[in-house]
């Protein structure tokens, strides 16, 4: 429901989704939201049911087995889709539309990479192999019954997603699209959502649990759609909106009555509809800072990209360029929005600017006109609650590893990878990393330009090579 709702606002989301996984953007949505509904679905195993063996006697009538949970959920999910759920599917789909199994041997390779993306939402991909490398096997974890009933919640979970979204019209050319390898472009978009959506639906003060015995649509309408609406605004997700159209330099930076030349150059520069990369190199004092947020604040509002995050080498210029932000962020966003800017480094706790930031949603400031410089920055207590989430904020500052990480092998690197998809990166004294980080860095530029993303890079002294 959580992703359902975020789809639902966000023209742009669902946009991005279809582009990049080259799908027509019903069926992107409905897949997607389906995905979701599975994400957990290695929660039918007994394995996973016995770890509260006392719910499990209260809601199927069955005492604790012996079963012991060495494989998690996640992984489990994967292994009933892969030997199960996708016949299902596969049968179902084929009934529907008749030439998906002509080519389903195609279609089930595009969507184990799906299926790999949403079962992974702990951080990690899901595992075909458990106890000393031996591979999985759906006997051992899930009996004929519970397969049955899998199943039988796919089925149903469609029919609710059939109503809801709407039927899937005709399907393009799968061997297209595994030609293209886009799908597995946009299974790093959907793992990154898939997190999301799962920390925000997981929370039981926004999901309160419901005991009565209800049919799953009358759920769907009556209690989830409900309930993912409300916590997405207490998160402060899709609390901003990017200003529609480009107001001047001066009303950005009142102070400045002449621009530099490359502040000029970034005035009247021409901007292309697909993602851009800029480097702006000019001397110390030239206003290198100003020019790239005005940059991109044109390219927000000319529709790539809902955010910014600005990277900087270190915490104290961070902490500096994290003060100088806050004074005109909320420019960057329409009168009725209420952003947040979020400090991402290790040390941010010590930041008292930041921490006066942090506000409870439901008790957010008033909303200021874009002609109050003296507006206070706002950051929603969610987002700021882990560094992990910090790229998920509307506008962002913080050190360069912070955004590094969302291409390293670390834990929920996807849930940055997605929260940075969205934003232009400006990326401060590029000139200043070692061989190493440069080359980080420019992983970094190839991933955020495949998932659709635009970048300003700055320097004062770039080497020659």
């Amino acid at each position: 429901a959580v992703g359902h709702v975020l789809l639902s606002q966000r023209n742009d989301l669902r946009k991005r989704f279809a582009t990049i996984s080259g799908l027509d953007e019903t069926i992107c949505c409905q897949w997607i939201v389906l995905f979701l509904g599975l994400h957990d679905i290695g929660k039918f195993s007994e394995s996973f049911q016995n770890l509260r063996p006392d719910l499990r006697e209260k809601l199927q009538g069955k005492k604790s087995g012996n079963t012991y949970y060495s494989v998690r959920h996640d992984s489990l999910g994967n292994l009933l889709w892969i030997e199960s759920l996708w016949h299902s599917f596969e049968a179902a789909t084929s009934a529907s539309v008749p030439d998906f199994r002509n080519a389903a041997e195609y279609w089930q390779e595009l969507f184990q990479y799906i299926a790999n993306a949403f079962t992974g939402h702990h951080g990690e991909p899901p595992r075909r192999n458990g106890l000393n490398d031996l591979q999985l096997r759906l006997s051992a974890f899930f009996s004929t019954e519970e397969v049955t009933c899998a199943s039988q919640y796919m089925h149903d979970l469609q029919v609710v997603l059939n109503k809801e979204i709407g039927i899937i019209p005709q399907l393009p050319s799968p061997i297209n699209i595994y030609d293209s390898n886009s799908i597995p472009i946009a299974s790093w978009l959907m793992a990154g959502f898939a997190v999301l959506c799962d920390w925000i639906g997981s929370n039981s003060q926004w999901f309160q649990f419901c005991e009565s015995v209800i049919p799953l649509d009358e759920y769907w309408r009556n209690h989830a759609i409900p309930q993912a609406e409300h916590a997405i605004r207490e998160a402060g997700i899709n609390a901003a909106s990017p200003e529609a159209t480009a107001s001047p330099f001066t009303n950005l930076f009142p102070d400045i009555t002449e621009p530099t030349p490359l502040q000029r150059h970034v005035i009247e520069c021409p901007i292309a509809d697909s993602p851009q990369l800029f480097i702006l190199e000019d001397v110390t004092g030239s206003g290198k800072t100003e020019a790239a947020l005005f940059l991109a604040k044109r390219l927000m509002a000319h529709g790539l990209g809902n955010g910014i995050f600005m990277a900087l080498p270190t915490m104290a210029t961070s902490n500096a360029m994290y003060d100088r932000v806050a004074k005109v962020y909320r420019k960057f966003f329409s009168d009725d929005s209420s952003p947040s800017l979020v400090l991402a480094h290790g040390a941010r706790h010590l930041s008292d600017t930041f921490m006066r930031s942090i506000a409870d949603s439901s008790h957010a400031q008033k909303q200021y006109g874009t002609d109050e410089d003296t507006a206070s920055a706002q950051c929603a207590s969610w987002l700021s609650d882990n560094r992990k989430k910090a790229l998920l904020a509307d506008a962002g500052v913080g050190t360069l590893d912070q955004a590094l990480l969302a291409i390293l092998p670390s834990r929920f690197q996807s849930l940055r990878l997605f929260g940075l998809a969205g934003h232009i990166l400006i990326v401060d004294e590029v000139h200043a990393y070692d061989p190493y980080m440069n080359k980080l860095l420019q992983t970094l530029l190839s991933f955020h330009a495949a998932l659709g993303g635009s970048a300003i890079l700055l320097s004062a002294t770039l080497p020659n090579h």
